[in-house]
């Protein structure tokens, strides 16, 4: 399991997630899309943090996932005791546009956010020292229905700059 995060850059842990935690958890994604949909418009794909949301969804289920043994010794298996995942006050759940279809865009998450080009010494810097690090640039996604919209490059992590020929598209709607 290890060997094969840290070659490819990402493990797949299917069937971690118990089948009545997956239906609490549905229950409150649907809820969580609508209010979504109400509070910040129809074309939204995200809901974020959770914790704003708390008078309006039912946020056990997703501090039960959070506290979830099986996927917390998983994790701590991967990246050591010191790194902890789901933390409600940054959590979000993207959901799906209502009008029309809507993607992201290809990107690096965590470098995306500064063009290469406005790149300082003390960013470059800052970058250098924290990129091969397993605490930094990690993410925990749970699908809780079949998807097909996440996309990832292999061996991609080993590698702190875009290949020639690859561009981030998160301007592209």
């Amino acid at each position: 399991m290890i060997n094969e995060y840290l070659a490819e850059g990402y493990l797949i842990l299917r069937g971690i997630v118990p089948p009545s935690l997956l239906n609490d958890l549905r229950i409150e994604a649907e809820k969580a899309r609508d209010l979504a949909h109400k509070i910040i418009g129809p074309q939204t794909q995200r809901i974020q943090p959770l914790s704003n949301y708390a008078d309006d969804l039912n946020l056990k289920p997703f501090y039960d996932y959070i506290e979830l043994s099986v996927l917390q010794d998983a994790i701590e298996k991967l990246l050591g005791k010191n790194y902890t995942h789901g933390h409600i006050d940054i959590m979000g759940l993207l959901v799906e546009p209502s009008e029309y279809p809507w993607h992201i865009g290809w990107h690096r998450d965590g470098v995306v956010e500064v063009p290469t080009e406005a790149y300082d010494e003390i960013t470059k810097a800052k970058l250098s020292e924290v990129w091969y690090d397993l605490r930094h640039y990690n993410q925990v996604n749970c699908a809780i229905y079949a998807e097909s919209c996440t996309w990832f490059v292999p061996r991609s992590h080993l590698r702190q700059w875009d290949l020639t020929g690859e561009r981030q598209t998160t301007g592209d709607p």
